[in-house]
């Protein structure tokens, strides 16, 4: 499997864009895919890539993962990608948006998802 780093425009080859090898897909332990393909409880995942080094620029960053215990209420997160909008469609653009996390407590009583 191949992954493409820095892309923006999933229509349009870019510059910053690089192509890399999948050695490893770790999914969370609890990730479903449900029939209709809609159900997005515990999608999330990690990429173990073959190269070791990646060219890091303005479009290519590393993603810090937390410690176990790291409490991020409060603070701002930027969430970004390609997935399904309300209206259905699907963008080729990627989007991005900054939410506010929530304490846990509050996030699952409002969501009812986790435990």
């Amino acid at each position: 499997a191949r992954s493409v780093v820095g892309d923006h425009d999933l229509f349009i080859p870019e510059s910053q864009e690089t192509r890399l090898k999948v050695d490893e897909v770790i999914r969370h332990p609890n990730y479903t895919l449900s029939e209709e393909g809609t159900d997005k409880l515990y999608d999330l995942g990690v990429l173990k890539f073959k190269e070791s080094f990646i060219a890091y620029n303005d479009y290519v960053q590393p993603s810090n993962l937390a410690t176990s215990g790291y409490d991020a209420t409060g603070r701002t997160c930027t969430v970004s990608g390609w997935g399904r909008m309300k209206t259905g469609e699907s963008p080729t653009i990627l989007r991005y948006v900054d939410v506010d996390v929530l304490e846990f407590e509050k996030c699952k009583g409002q969501w009812g998802l986790f435990d």
